[in-house]
Parts: structure tokens; C-alpha cells; sequence
């Protein structure tokens, strides 16, 4: 085969490569943004369904809201500790620590045997900073 036949290949998937290259690029921007778009305007309807309570007197409703939210908050981060194992960041177990210091002092029982769970292990210190799992 030809020196030109050859040339030709190699273009060709070199174009293919950079073209597929970037749509993926382009796909995977789209479905970035598109998420934090959605993941900002949820937060914006967080904070509204937590403010309209407290600007109305009522902020026994604005509490269960932001208990709830925390509740499902913390059972998030303890499955992603659990499946992502050997997790370096100190952040996450720094924020349980304060977690279960939080729920020490404002003691609640959610009634949801996952979510109770969750608690629990947080409480009894399941999950606490790398390097003393690691003893």
C-alpha cells in the first residue's frame, strides 16, 4: 500500500479521534452544567422553604426542615464513605465529628430504621478520621 493510503488513515483517525474528543467534551459540559444548574436551584428552593416558615413565626417548621435536610444529608456522605473506601479527605470525618456533636446535644429519632442506622454509626463513631480507622 501506498505512503499516500497510509497518510490518509492516519488522518482520518486522527479525525475521528479529535472530533469524538470533542463532542464528548461538549456532551459531558452540557450534563456538568445542566447539573448545577439543577443542584442550584435546588439549594435556591431549600433556602425558600426554610425562610418562608421563619418570616411567617413558625420556626418549629423551619427546625424539621433543616433536620430532615441534615438527615438525609448525613446518609448521603456515610453510603459515599462506604462505597468509595479509602477516602483521604479529612473534611468528611471532620464534618461527622461535628455531626455527632451536633445530634449529642439536640438528640432526634427520625422513625427510618436506614436513616437511624446512619446516625447510629456516626454517634458510635463508625466513621472518624483516616488515620484512626486505620489502627
Amino acid at each position: 500500500m501506498s505512503k499516500r493510503y497510509w497518510l490518509f488513515v492516519v488522518l482520518t483517525f486522527i479525525a475521528g479521534f479529535l472530533s469524538g474528543g470533542a463532542l464528548t467534551l461538549v456532551l459531558g459540559g452540557r450534563h456538568i452544567n445542566s447539573t448545577m444548574v439543577k443542584s442550584t436551584a435546588l439549594e435556591i428552593d431549600m433556602l425558600i422553604r426554610e425562610l418562608k416558615p421563619l418570616r411567617e413565626g413558625k420556626p418549629e417548621v423551619c427546625l424539621d426542615i433543616l433536620e430532615n435536610f441534615l438527615d438525609t444529608r448525613i446518609l448521603d456522605l456515610t453510603n459515599m464513605l462506604e462505597w468509595f473506601k479509602g477516602i483521604s479527605e479529612r473534611y468528611p470525618y471532620l464534618v461527622l465529628e461535628r455531626a455527632r456533636e451536633y445530634r449529642k446535644k439536640y438528640p432526634r429519632k427520625t422513625g427510618w430504621k436506614l436513616m437511624d442506622s446512619a446516625w447510629s454509626k456516626v454517634l458510635n463513631g463508625v466513621y472518624t478520621q483516616k488515620e484512626e480507622r486505620g489502627k
